[in-house]
């Protein structure tokens, strides 16, 4: 996956180790263009790739299937645009995001087991801190989410972590 132009994602992919190359797919539309390079690609069990990304209105999620090799429809994730973000696949090969809205604070939604989205929820307030969150998270052998953020405190930068659940 690539940052095209004028502001597209496009993908290729090849199956005898970089010997030959796919045709470029273009996987945006105007609708859905990356505002800037905030993209992140997590993989699963089954080799799918799931595709993360900032756009002008919204955050954007998008499944390739290993088994068909085409890529499923975009959803919109988010409300807004978003600053930094990151995702990770649990057991069950579902996908969970979190990202540093520019306006409104740091957001986490996971995928739910028929493809749908639950809606975002908001774990900090705080607003836009010129790349100060660069929220992460990560799921450990239980299923337990690991979620950490920076957030700007007047004069301190403090570090937060949370579970869940």
């Amino acid at each position: 996956v690539r940052q095209g132009e004028p502001y597209s994602l496009e993908h290729r992919y090849s199956e005898d180790d970089g010997k030959t190359w796919t045709e470029t797919e273009r996987l945006t539309t105007d609708a859905d263009k990356p505002d800037v390079l905030h993209l992140k690609i997590a993989t699963d069990d089954k080799d799918n790739l799931h595709l993360v990304w900032s756009g002008y209105k919204d955050t954007y999620y998008r499944r390739w299937s290993a088994s068909t090799k085409k890529w499923e429809s975009t959803i919109g994730i988010g409300n807004g645009v978003t600053d930094s973000l990151n995702i990770v696949t649990d057991k069950s090969n579902l996908a969970h995001v979190i990202w540093q809205g520019v306006y409104d604070g740091v957001w986490y939604a996971k995928q739910n087991t028929d493809d749908t989205w639950t809606r975002p929820i908001q774990l900090s307030k705080d607003s836009y801190n010129w790349g100060g969150s660069n929220p992460a998270l990560a799921i450990d052998n239980t299923g337990k989410l690991h979620f950490v953020f920076k957030k700007n405190n007047d004069d301190a930068n403090d570090l937060y972590y949370a579970t869940y659940p």
